[in-house]
């Protein structure tokens, strides 16, 4: 793992062969060597000031964090049936939200394993 500026305040830990990158809702990581595959590795990080209230969340602690989450089954075309995780910590009077979605039968990871990696690593602070 290696920590990096998600910019805006935002500072994470990612695995050390995933890059991270801008975009217009937060921060995309995304692991390049599953990128061209049938289910690339794609999570959106975002910050807000507004506690998120999703129905059915359970509540999980993970390297001292209490993290906030829910998984569900959605439909996702040819490549079967995808599993999305949704959660969120608390850090510096935000709400940060982690969003990601595997397609198991083609290889996706659904016990997330980079994203409870990258889940308790999550911070906010008031951005120099």
């Amino acid at each position: 793992m290696r920590t990096i500026d998600g910019g805006a305040g935002l500072s994470l830990s990612i695995p050390l062969e995933f890059q991270a990158t801008q975009v217009e809702d937060g921060l995309r990581v995304f692991s390049p060597k599953q990128e061209r595959s049938r289910s690339p590795l794609y999570i959106l990080i975002s910050v807000t000031t507004e506690k998120p209230s999703w129905p059915g969340t359970k509540k999980k602690r993970v390297a001292g964090r209490s993290i906030v989450y829910e998984t569900h089954e959605e439909e996702a075309g040819s490549g079967g049936t995808a599993v999305r995780l949704r959660a969120w910590v608390e850090s510096g009077g935000r709400f940060i939200l982690l969003n990601s979605m595997v397609q198991p039968d083609s290889g996706g990871d659904d016990n997330f394993h980079a994203e409870w990696a990258i889940l308790p690593t999550l911070r906010w602070a008031p951005p120099k």
